[in-house]
């Protein structure tokens, strides 16, 4: 019996996170009193291998599964946001609002593509910081050699 009720806890927090680990509709399995109650009145009994697919380590598991994914999908996404605001033409895509609001799927060879143009952008940008610091760092020294040139020419 402990073994039912077990499951009978089980059993939903698993479908609710997609990870049950076998192929199972569990509508039959709530007469409408509950799955426990449904299971007791039809005389359930547990195998050992069902007791340890749906045990609680394995509810733990996909929880905390899902839990990463969630949190990888929010890192990805600001991420993204912050190319895409950059990037017009990935603006003009995801546009429509949150990203994972929309339940939107990320393709890994689009993303993977995202990453490489940023890099280009950052360096990029980079390369025109030094250019310009370059740039001024030649007109102070322009400005340094007219002063010293002007200056050396009053005394004469």
């Amino acid at each position: 019996m402990k073994d039912i009720t077990c499951w009978a806890k089980n059993i939903p927090f698993l479908h609710e996170v997609n990870a049950l680990p076998i192929p199972l509709d569990i509508r039959p399995l709530n007469d409408g009193e509950g799955i426990e109650s449904t299971m007791k009145k039809k005389n359930a009994k547990c195998h050992n291998l069902c007791r340890i697919k749906f045990n609680k380590t394995n509810l733990e598991r996909a929880q905390k599964r899902l839990m990463h994914k969630y949190h990888l999908e929010v890192r990805v996404n600001r991420n993204v946001q912050q190319f895409y605001r950059i990037d017009k033409q990935l603006l003009a895509k995801l546009s429509s609002g949150y990203v994972i609001a929309q339940e939107m799927k990320y393709h890994p060879s689009c993303l993977a593509a995202v990453y490489p143009r940023e890099r280009a952008r950052k360096s990029q940008t980079e390369a025109e910081s030094n250019c310009t610091q370059n740039e001024n760092m030649m007109k102070e020294t322009a400005l340094a050699k007219l002063v010293t040139y002007i200056s050396n020419s009053k005394k004469i």
